[in-house]
C-alpha cells in the first residue's frame, strides 16, 4: 500500500511538466499496474494500464453493445481516428473508440520486427451477450512488399462451445494505407471508415484509416462469450479500435 501511494505521488509530480509526462511517468505507472494487480484492486488497475497507454476511460453507462476493450488496448489510439469517444462509423453503426489492440508483425525477412512489442494474439475478449452481428473496427499497417494476404484472425467463442473463425486479409477484409498509394484499392468484404465523410473527397486515391468488418451470427439465440485476435505474422500489423455487438 505504501509503494502504490510513493508512486502516485511521483506521477502526480511528473504531471506537473506536460511536455515530459506521457513517456516520463509510464515505468511508473506500470510498476503501479503490477503493485494493484498484487493487492486485487482490479478496477484501479485498469485505470492506472489506460493512463500508462494515454487511453481515455470508458465513459460511464454506456450500452454494453460498445464492447469494453479497456483491458486489452495496448497502445494508444494514434492519430487515425481522432478525437477519441462514441463515434459513428459505416452504416450510422455506434463505436466506442479509445484506444487500439495491436498484434505482432513479421518482417519480409521473416523476422520479427524488434521495435513491434506486442504479443501475437490477444485471447478471451468478452463480448458476454448475444448478438445478431458484431462489427469490427479494424486497420492493417505494413510495409510496401508484403509476404501475405492474410493479416489476422478473429476466432469466435460461444455459449453452446462452437467456435468460428473470420480470416482477415489485406484487399478483401482489410487495407492498408500504406499499401499501393497511388492505386489503393477498396475492400471486397468490409466497410471503409473515414475520420471525416469529407476525407475521400478531398484528394484523388483518398486511403481510409480504418475498415468496418461485420460478422453476422449463424446463431443468435446462443449467447457470444468471447473473440480471440489472432496475428497472422505476416509483414501487416493487425490492430482493432473498437467492437460492437449488434442486437
Amino acid at each position: 500500500e505504501l509503494a502504490v501511494k510513493d508512486l502516485a505521488e511521483v506521477v502526480a509530480w511528473v504531471n506537473r511538466f506536460p511536455s515530459m509526462a506521457v513517456e516520463s511517468r509510464r515505468p511508473f505507472l506500470e510498476k503501479e499496474y503490477e503493485l494493484l494487480l498484487d493487492l486485487h484492486r482490479a478496477k484501479e488497475a485498469q485505470d492506472i494500464h489506460l493512463d500508462s497507454l494515454n487511453v481515455p476511460h470508458r465513459s460511464p453507462n454506456l450500452r454494453s453493445t460498445l464492447i469494453d476493450l479497456s483491458p486489452w488496448y495496448n497502445t494508444d489510439l494514434g492519430k487515425a481516428l481522432t478525437p477519441p469517444g462514441v463515434r459513428q462509423f459505416g452504416n450510422g453503426i455506434e463505436f466506442d473508440v479509445r484506444g487500439r489492440i495491436g498484434l505482432a508483425d513479421r518482417s519480409p525477412t521473416n523476422t520479427i520486427r524488434p521495435w513491434n512489442a506486442f504479443s501475437p494474439e490477444t485471447t478471451g475478449i468478452l463480448i458476454d451477450q448475444k448478438c445478431h452481428r458484431l462489427h469490427f473496427l479494424m486497420r492493417a499497417s505494413t510495409a510496401p512488399k508484403f509476404s501475405s494476404n492474410l493479416v489476422s484472425r478473429l476466432v469466435i467463442h460461444s455459449a453452446d462451445q462452437t467456435t468460428r473463425a473470420i480470416e482477415i486479409g489485406l484487399g478483401s477484409e482489410a487495407w492498408s494505407v500504406e499499401v499501393d498509394a497511388k492505386n489503393p484499392k477498396p475492400p471486397q468484404n468490409a466497410v471503409a471508415v473515414w475520420n471525416d465523410p469529407t476525407d475521400s473527397q478531398k484528394k484523388p486515391g483518398a486511403r481510409a484509416p480504418a475498415f468496418m468488418v461485420t460478422w453476422v451470427n449463424p446463431s443468435p439465440e446462443v449467447e457470444v462469450r468471447s473473440v480471440d485476435f489472432i496475428s497472422a505474422l505476416s509483414s501487416a500489423t493487425p490492430y482493432i479500435y473498437a467492437i460492437t455487438a449488434e442486437p
